[in-house]
């Protein structure tokens, strides 16, 4: 199964950087991102998401929990704003390890409001999920 379009550019395009991207980390070309740049979690899968597929390089480090959450935004935007507002509050997500587990995590969180983990002293306020456009509901249909 292949990648979805998403903010305008088709899964190919997606698919293609991803490529990329996955052959300069592994050569040493690029550096991994260690740290999700919106909870701070620095453990378990840790990916690089994209919002503009022109800019291969422009990516930003995000858990696994809130890089799926912030592509649910489309589907859930109220399950992604409480989670948003949640993160800036200073929510993390314990690490997940695989992405199986990743896809029923988000079910409970974004989708149910279920929010296992714990609430860092040191919240961010805002993060990178803070400048990503919501859509209004009637732009859902």
């Amino acid at each position: 199964m292949g990648l979805s379009t998403y903010n305008g550019f088709s899964g190919a395009q997606r698919e293609r950087v991803q490529s990329w991207l996955t052959r300069e980390f592994a050569a040493g070309r690029i550096e991994r991102p260690t740290q999700c740049e919106s909870c701070g979690q620095n453990e378990g899968i840790i990916d690089a998401h994209h919002e503009n597929y022109d800019e291969p390089t422009s990516f930003v480090g995000l858990c696994v929990i809130c890089h799926l959450a912030l592509h649910c935004r489309f589907r859930n935007a109220e399950g992604f704003l409480e989670y948003r507002r949640r993160v800036a509050e200073g929510y993390q997500h314990p690490a997940v390890l695989d992405r199986r587990t990743a896809l029923g995590e988000l079910q409970r969180t974004v989708m149910k409001g279920v929010f296992p983990g714990r609430v860092r002293p040191d919240a961010p306020g805002a993060t990178f999920l803070d400048s990503l456009r919501v859509p209004q509901p009637a732009q859902l249909w």
